[in-house]
């Protein structure tokens, strides 16, 4: 979060030493700052006892917060610092990952939308097999039952002195 871009997210170098946004047991609306600025990789880290590193889920979340730093002193956070250190905080949001997937839950989340390759080739390959292979046993049944029919038919025709011939007698 960018105070100096009035509370508008933005992302940083993940090596900033910055302070970290922390909720107070899973309230909405209390936040506070880890003890010590740290590179994203450590900031859950350095959050106080009861507290834990995590982002805003709404906007109002988001409005609670800039005003939550925004009270801090000015030797800690200043908006209308030059420094990046002093006018931003880390959120708990990253795509480490997957380039453009971001996502919370530490520099070690994964990104769930991620495509796997190698699934979408075995997919590709296995629904077609499958649909092949329910085609030749429906064939192959048919043929079957087809041919037996024929068999029985041909049998039943048969007399004793030869063929039995359809049709009107001449």
């Amino acid at each position: 979060m960018d105070l100096s871009l009035s509370g508008h997210w933005r992302s940083s170098g993940c090596s900033d030493r910055l302070y970290a946004a922390c909720r107070i047991r899973n309230s909405p609306f209390d936040w506070t700052l880890s003890r010590e600025p740290e590179p994203y990789t450590l900031a859950g880290d350095t959050c106080p006892e009861g507290s834990s590193f995590d982002v805003p889920r709404t906007a109002l979340e988001n409005t609670y917060l800039y005003k939550h730093v925004l009270q801090q002193s000015k030797d800690l956070i200043d908006p209308s610092s030059e420094e990046t250190e002093k006018t931003s905080i880390w959120l708990d949001f990253n795509s480490f990952d997957v380039p453009d997937c971001w996502v919370s839950g530490g520099p070690k989340a994964q990104c769930p939308y991620e495509v796997d390759e190698s699934a979408i080739q075995r997919r590709n390959i296995l629904v077609p097999s499958i649909a092949a292979i329910i085609i030749l046993i429906i064939t192959a049944l048919t043929l079957f039952v087809k041919c037996n029919a024929n068999r029985m038919n041909s049998r039943r025709r048969r007399v004793i002195a030869g063929w039995e011939y359809e049709g009107v007698p001449s």
